[in-house]
């Protein structure tokens, strides 16, 4: 599965499911070790609340953050995973509709092909 570009980003299509499914643009992000979903998607597709976990904010603060588990899906491969709850406020990446993150706990799975100066990528 291609990656698309986004400036020196790239995003891909991923699907999450609870008791519904929604299918949503992701930020890949190899330096996170965790994946990442707009608090509010968590909570309508009805993904079950795993507790609670210290982020380290990029800024530095740290905060606890709502965990959350459910399926996910990423180039047609369905995985369980926790992904963290993120205020659906916060804009992951200016100019698109980037709804979540995934870090390395989901890409781990994968292999990973990025090529910055060709603006290609893919996800296998």
């Amino acid at each position: 599965m291609n990656l698309n570009a986004h400036g020196d980003a790239f995003i891909v299509d991923v699907s999450f499911s609870g008791t519904k499914q929604i299918q949503v643009e992701a930020l890949v992000d190899t330096g996170a070790e965790t994946s990442f979903l707009d608090e509010e998607i968590c909570q309508d597709v009805g993904l079950n609340l795993d507790g609670a976990t210290g982020i380290n904010c990029i800024h530095g603060e740290r905060k606890n953050m709502p965990v959350f588990k459910g399926k996910v899906k990423v180039a047609g491969r369905t995985i369980e995973s926790r992904i963290v709850a993120i205020p659906s406020s916060l804009v992951i990446l200016p100019g698109t509709n980037t709804k979540a993150i995934i870090g390395r706990n989901i890409l781990g799975e994968f292999i990973i092909n990025l090529d910055g100066p060709c603006k290609k990528g893919s996800i296998l």
